[in-house]
């Protein structure tokens, strides 16, 4: 376990673990590291939740959260000092085109039913070079099957096919048992306990390469499709595609 995942798991700790993590390949692991590793200054977090995720840009940068819980926005301060938090929802958010170097929708975008029109929102505040990162559930996974607002991988993907150069891959090939559990049973672990539950685990993850192996076992296409999360990246380097006679993409048209 690195650096970053002990600092992360910290932070849940120190927040009663709200909002369980429960794996090791958790995509938000990997949604924190891009955050930090993503050049430019300026950051949005649309429905940061408690702010763990944001807090992992550099402190250097201009980092904004928008969240809908006026609870979740408190810890959200406490964890990301310097930071700005907006009490908002996403269908109305009060930032200028082009304010944004990099946007996060993380576990959000399965709860927007109209996901097209949202996204040409969502691209006219990312700046030309901008980054536009997103997480969500992926609903082939036998664990939400039964989730009629999820979406599939495919489905993504047509989704984005507008937007050049956007990638669209399985995440987390091997969730924990634990994180299948309804929440009110996980949060009866003590929270000590926990990384030691997490696949890998800290003894197995101090193993030469073994984190490069799973990463890469997600590479494979079909194992792929059918992982626990779904991790977007798109680059604005330019408009999205024409298709046919209607221009699909245009969030840079009103």
């Amino acid at each position: 376990m690195n650096a970053v995942h002990r600092r992360l798991l910290r932070k849940w700790k120190s927040i009663g673990w709200q909002g369980w993590w429960g794996d090791y390949l958790d995509v938000r692991f990997h949604l924190a590291e891009q955050i930090a590793a993503v050049p430019g200054d300026r950051v949005l977090d649309v429905g940061c939740g408690p702010g763990i995720v944001l807090s992992e840009a550099p402190t250097d940068r201009h980092r904004v959260g928008v969240e809908m819980d006026v609870a979740k926005i408190s810890t959200a301060r406490r964890l990301c000092p310097g930071g700005k938090f907006v009490c908002a929802d996403w269908h109305h958010l009060p930032f200028q085109e082009k304010t944004f170097d990099l946007i996060v929708l993380g576990g959000m975008v399965e709860l927007v039913s109209d996901l097209p029109t949202f996204l040409q929102h969502i691209w006219r505040l990312l700046d030309n070079g901008g980054r536009l990162l997103c997480t969500t559930p992926n609903r082939t996974h036998w664990m939400y099957q039964h989730h009629v607002r999820m979406r599939r991988i495919d489905e993504y993907e047509s989704i984005f096919a507008v937007y050049p150069g956007a990638r669209v891959q399985g995440y987390n090939p091997l969730p924990s048992p634990l994180s299948f559990l309804p929440t009110v049973i996980k949060h009866r672990f003590p929270s000590h306990w926990l990384p030691f539950i997490f696949p890998p685990s800290p003894l197995m993850a101090r193993l030469p390469g073994i984190e490069w192996g799973l990463r890469r076992l997600m590479e494979f296409s079909g194992l792929g499709r059918g992982c626990k999360s779904i991790f977007i990246c798109v680059r604005k380097d330019e408009t999205p595609q024409h298709q046919g006679d209607r221009d699909l993409g245009s969030p840079l048209l009103t």
